[in-house]
């Protein structure tokens, strides 16, 4: 009887030998938003990221159900906010961003990237056919809307009760 408790205190002893020290800095590492180097600042979003990426702005993506992620900070850093779905951690969101495809390459080598939100198409490219696709694109978004708004004329004279009361 004398032996098993000598087991299970060895066995304590040797699992608490093996835990990671805490020393000063260590055990909290944030890493860049972007590249995953250590961050060192925070950009206007309160986003963690490294002096190359302190002007970067993140693109928007979809949540797993389908919104939009919107990324706020609070009292305990930066998290995403999905309408559907609610409060979504940072890392998680981070992970999402990770399986959604940011851009699209065209057959001309030049990468695209669009946002549908707003409907702004930027292009990466220094060639000019990247400037063009830029012009057709812009050409093409204004004449898809149909003009259904038929202009009507409503006249107000001082008789109309209506209007004034």
């Amino acid at each position: 009887m004398i032996e098993v408790g000598c087991v299970v205190f060895s066995v304590i002893l040797y699992s608490s030998y093996y835990f990671a020290k805490k020393s000063y800095g260590q055990y909290k590492e944030v890493h860049c938003t972007f590249c995953e180097k250590m961050a060192t600042q925070y950009t206007e979003n309160q986003l963690p990221v490294c002096r190359l990426h302190l002007k970067g702005k993140m693109e928007e993506f979809k949540c797993l159900c389908g919104s939009w992620l919107e990324q706020r900070s609070g009292k305990y850093g930066p998290y995403f906010n999905c309408i559907k779905c609610g409060i979504v951690n940072y890392k998680k969101g981070m992970e999402m961003r990770k399986l959604q495809p940011v851009s699209e390459v065209t057959s001309t080598h030049s990468v695209v990237s669009t946002n549908s939100v707003v409907g702004i198409t930027s292009i990466s490219s220094t060639s000019s056919t990247a400037s063009n696709f830029v012009k057709e694109t812009a050409r093409n978004t204004t004449e898809d809307k149909p003009n259904s708004r038929k202009s009507r004329e409503t006249t107000i004279t001082t008789d109309d009760v209506e209007y004034f009361s």
